[in-house]
């Protein structure tokens, strides 16, 4: 079967069901649009209760509060600095610097040897 034949297939039993549908009388149609609302209602009462929508939204809303009270609480602390430290950083700069010279001075070396 292809797309087009089903399709066909499906307009025609779509139309047979509307038909039938037609056909019932006015105390069938009002029975089954009664177990229909039951279906639903008992599909809604077993969902758990924090799925449901209005229990979610607050939810949600509560742990953005507690996510942005504790980022702000905790951007109180100060780093700690001991004495050296601001001259062993100088000296780890100076260090990176004499390796760098010391690099660019082989790649100079390098180009001059092969060219």
């Amino acid at each position: 079967m292809t797309n087009a034949d089903d399709d066909l297939f499906v307009e025609k039993t779509r139309q047979a069901l509307r038909d039938s549908e037609n056909e019932l009388d006015a105390d069938v149609q009002s029975r089954l649009r009664q177990a229909r609302r039951q279906a639903v209602a008992s599909l809604e009462a077993r969902r758990p209760v924090f799925l449901r929508p209005w229990v979610l939204a607050p939810i949600g809303s509560m742990a953005a509060v507690a996510l942005a009270v504790g980022l702000y609480l905790g951007q109180g602390g100060e780093e700690l600095s001991f004495p050296g430290d601001e001259a062993f950083t100088v000296a780890q700069d100076m260090e990176l610097l004499d390796e760098l010279e010391f690099v660019a001075w082989m790649v100079l070396e390098d180009e001059r040897a092969s060219g």
